[in-house]
């Protein structure tokens, strides 16, 4: 069984959206020689309605927020997406 993947921190509510941010930390490991190594962290944005992811990933928060006030302006819901 894997692990569950989570929706993310929530941010900030547009409207009926929310926008949500996962957030990848910088990994501190050794490499085979015993030196420290660090792999990059990130973080993405993601547009949701309710459970259901909208949009996404974005790589800023102003990206997300606009698309997010789109959806809003033209009414799209859940059962938007399973029409296309």
């Amino acid at each position: 069984m894997g692990k569950k993947e989570k929706y993310g921190n929530y941010i900030k509510a547009v409207g009926y959206l929310s926008i949500r941010a996962k957030i990848v930390l910088p990994k501190v490991g050794k490499n085979r020689m015993g030196q420290k190594t660090t792999s990059k962290g990130s973080c993405e944005y993601f547009v949701y309605h309710t459970k259901t992811q909208m949009a996404g990933p974005f790589r800023s928060f102003e990206e997300a927020y606009n698309t997010a006030e789109q959806m809003v302006v033209k009414h799209q819901t859940k059962k938007d997406l399973k029409k296309k």
